[in-house]
């Protein structure tokens, strides 16, 4: 690869059972002279930690495998200013109808894997995720690893959670939160995926309120109806501290 490189770095992921694709350096991405990445793509967690340890969407934890494992390895230390992006050519065998589609990020220094790009869809066999502005740093001598997974898409007669997204900024904020779904008159439950971020206790049968916790950070509150038909809620909480002369 190609040191302080100026422009962006496309570099194509080799062929696994029918799926293949590229990933793309951002420009300005910065590495020593004679830097080499090793890159791997694979069907099976073979040698890396499996997605089962994952900080997924709740409703997701140890469901579902990894449909595909990108692992990097490079042989010193690559400074990139942002995420770098993916597009991945999947076969029909290992993308589901009706699935969303993201991409987990997983390194030494972190609890299990933490999502960092989607939901997406894959058109044509094709899923693809534009890069963040977040930078990263890839150790020389370290194994890092994205992983690719699918999840049933929320279809038709599921709950109907309002609003389906919301954000904090100071502990103790909060929101109501009320469900509804077609032909069903039934109770609700909700639960959070981290109760130091966001916790969420019931007003009603069909509405929650929702409460910034403590920690700074992101919460998935699953919604269900008592036939086990799911929604989820997008929660986070951004504190910010500073000091008033």
């Amino acid at each position: 690869m190609s040191a302080n490189a100026s422009a962006a770095q496309t570099i194509p992921l080799p062929s696994v059972a029918g799926a293949s694709g590229s990933v793309m350096l951002p420009a300005g991405t910065q590495a020593p002279s004679g830097t080499t990445l090793q890159v791997t793509l694979q069907t099976l967690a073979a040698g890396v930690v499996a997605l089962q340890s994952a900080q997924r969407r709740s409703s997701d934890v140890g469901t579902s495998n990894a449909q595909l494992y990108l692992v990097l390895a490079p042989s010193h230390t690559i400074v990139l200013p942002a995420f770098p992006s993916f597009t991945f050519t999947v076969p029909p065998a290992l993308v589901l109808p009706n699935e969303s589609e993201f991409l987990a990020f997983y390194d030494a220094a972190q609890s299990g894997y933490r999502t960092v790009f989607g939901p997406a869809t894959a058109v044509s066999g094709i899923v693809t995720f534009t890069g963040t502005s977040s930078p990263l740093t890839l150790t020389g001598g370290q194994t890092y690893v994205f992983a690719l997974y699918g999840i049933p898409a929320v279809v038709a007669g599921n709950p109907v959670p309002a609003p389906s997204s919301v954000a904090f900024n100071l502990t103790g904020q909060s929101q109501i939160v009320t469900v509804s779904e077609p032909n069903y008159s039934g109770a609700f439950t909700a639960t959070s995926s981290n109760a130091a971020v966001v916790g969420v206790a019931a007003v009603s049968g069909s509405s929650f309120i929702l409460t910034a916790g403590t920690s700074a950070g992101s919460a998935t509150i699953t919604v269900r109806d008592s036939a086990g038909r799911t929604s989820l809620v997008d929660a986070g909480v951004t504190l910010t501290f500073g000091t008033v002369r």
